[in-house]
């Protein structure tokens, strides 16, 4: 499986575990101008339907954006495979906004969640959530 293939799997991942856990409406943003619409944006709703725009990552930080269903916001997210990103750096451009930010980790089909606002950087999944079966990628 190349790098590509992992990243692809690990945003389908990621957005089963949003769907999961109370969001919709979720936006990831493409890397590559490659195959498999790559350089495009792939909007997917739990209806099952998704639509395609061409766009690049937020503020070179975050890979997507969803909405919360509870609290009706939108929430930028981050995904990683195999490890956290640089969590204190978007801790620092959050900082003195009322935004909450998702920092998603895959790792080997499971999600471990970061969630950062006004009162720090806290893990909401104690270890690792639920085991998300996803064969193929999107």
């Amino acid at each position: 499986m190349t790098n590509r293939d992992k990243m692809y799997n690990s945003n389908a991942i990621a957005k089963d575990w949003l769907f999961a856990h109370g969001y919709d409406h979720v936006v990831i943003f493409g890397h590559h101008k490659t195959r498999r619409g790559g350089g495009m944006t792939w909007t997917y709703k739990k209806n099952g339907k998704r639509e395609m725009q061409r766009t690049n990552d937020l503020w070179r930080l975050f890979d997507g954006i969803c909405l919360n269903n509870i609290t009706k916001t939108f929430i930028p997210i981050q995904i990683k495979t195999n490890s956290f990103g640089t969590v204190q750096h978007i801790a620092d451009f959050m900082k003195g906004t009322l935004q909450q930010a998702l920092i998603i980790n895959v790792v080997n089909r499971h999600c471990r969640v970061k969630l950062i606002d006004n009162s720090g950087i806290r893990e909401i999944t104690p270890n690792i959530s639920k085991h998300i079966s996803r064969k193929t990628y999107i």
